[in-house]
């Protein structure tokens, strides 16, 4: 019977369409945010694939192990597989990508699914309705000879250390006074002492002035008092300064959870603004901002929010007159010029 069941997989891999696994994990991007510069992590969801993250927390540079080769997070190097131990079991990016010609394999999203191996590539199917993928026989069977384990609760915590090496000190994104270490796997928190700030460049908690959170110099302004929120409801974070498209605060979480009252301000460098959705300095026209979009800029266009096709003139970083493109076109800021090709920045959409 199991023997069938095969055959059938077979006729029906025939027809199967192509398509990418979907593993869910924190993208590469956001984790590069939190690492010091030039460290190499593992791509989520892979065995083989690697990035290195830049100062500014960008990928500087990735690459792919050779066959036969994965990527080790804690040596940051491709080696022997027989001598690495991939902690997303099997490369689940590709799958394919070390199996032979014909291999088998089961789909991680779905029991009753496989993945069937052609020439490198995955060709994802299902057995028919009713039975399952026996990973050991290769085979659709009964649901009662191999029932669908039962899935583990996912961490997303501690998903961060399937792609970095343990012992390296990441910034909290969520916070300036902590950071991140992994342990054997475990995502712990450590708080910084009080009255000092984790910087990622010196990879330990230092001045504010050489902390991540402070990309300026402070104001001397004395913050309102209700900017933290209050007493019984406090703000604990990064906020808006609610009156530019750069600047920002950062709540402290005070020792005795009333609300800060001497929060640190600053603002992104020129041509970036305030994202509060990521805690994070966006390129301008990736950021969603209702106040003066031509903050930094001078004699120079900008896209105005809600509208694609419009643009505003900037005199001095003030909006000073408004005109629209062509019917048809858009206005990119980027190449300062209305294009016929879809402009879909953040910074112009509704």
């Amino acid at each position: 019977m199991a023997k069938s069941f095969l055959i059938l997989a077979i006729c029906v891999l025939c027809v199967a369409s192509i398509r990418a696994s979907s593993f869910v994990g924190m993208p590469v991007e956001d984790i590069c945010k939190m690492v010091p510069a030039f460290t190499k992590i593992l791509v989520p969801g892979s065995c083989i694939d690697w990035a290195e993250c830049g100062e500014d927390g960008e990928i500087i540079d990735d690459g792919t192990c050779l066959a036969g080769w994965m990527f080790d997070k804690n040596t940051g190097k491709c080696s022997k597989s027989s001598m690495v131990e991939c902690p997303f079991g099997y490369n689940l990016k590709k799958p394919c990508a070390s199996e032979k010609n014909g291999t088998f394999l089961r789909n991680p999203e779905d029991c009753t699914g496989y993945i069937y191996c052609k020439e490198g590539v995955e060709q994802y199917s299902a057995c028919p309705m009713g039975l399952n993928f026996n990973p050991e026989t290769k085979s659709c069977v009964y649901a009662s000879e191999y029932p669908c384990p039962e899935k583990e609760e996912g961490n997303e915590a501690n998903s961060i250390c399937l792609s970095v090496g343990d012992n390296i000190r990441m910034a909290d994104p969520n916070s300036c006074t902590t950071f991140k270490v992994c342990n054997k796997g475990v995502l712990k928190t450590t708080k910084c002492i009080a009255g000092s700030y984790f910087s990622r460049e010196l990879k330990r908690c230092s001045d504010w002035e050489e902390s991540d959170c402070a990309t300026a110099e402070p104001t001397t302004e004395e913050p309102w008092s209700s900017i933290c929120g209050t007493d019984d409801d406090p703000i604990v974070g990064f906020i808006s300064d609610e009156v530019t498209c750069s600047g920002y605060y950062y709540c402290d979480e005070m020792e005795n959870g009333k609300a800060d009252r001497n929060p640190k301000f600053a603002k992104c460098s020129n041509g970036k603004f305030f994202d509060a959705n990521s805690f994070s300095c966006k390129d301008r026209t990736n950021v969603r901002c209702l106040f003066d979009r031509c903050e930094g800029m001078d004699k120079r266009f900008a896209n105005i929010q809600g509208d694609c096709t419009k643009y505003t003139y900037c005199n001095g970083g003030v909006s000073s007159s408004e005109g629209s493109c062509p019917e048809d076109f858009y206005f990119d800021e980027k190449t300062q010029s209305c294009t016929k090709k879809v402009v879909s920045y953040l910074g112009c959409l509704e």
